[in-house]
């Protein structure tokens, strides 16, 4: 019989996605509002991704389809669409 063996001490190993607090323990689960975006956010973002492609896929036919442009396409498409987006451009005023 062995008696008085000292135990392992077994560290968890940390699980992809989820991050190693700095005082070195494994943090259990993030609380669900930590990950989440609110709702209402979401399919604002959605439809902005949207309206961004759909321009570039514009500004790339115009041009003649060329190869090798979708980066500076895709700024200009994100540029229209911000400047449009200000309130400025709405005629809002601050």
């Amino acid at each position: 019989m062995r008696e008085n063996q000292p135990t392992k001490s077994v560290k968890a190993k940390p699980q992809p996605g989820k991050a190693k607090p700095s005082n070195g323990k494994v943090s259990g689960a993030r609380s669900p509002s930590a990950t989440r975006k609110p709702a209402s956010s979401a399919p604002r973002q959605d439809d902005l991704q949207r309206r961004i492609e759909q321009r570039a896929y514009e500004l790339w036919e115009s041009e003649g389809r060329p190869h090798g442009r979708e980066h500076a396409h895709w700024q200009q498409a994100q540029n229209e669409i911000a400047k449009a987006r200000s309130p400025r451009a709405s005629g809002a005023k601050l």
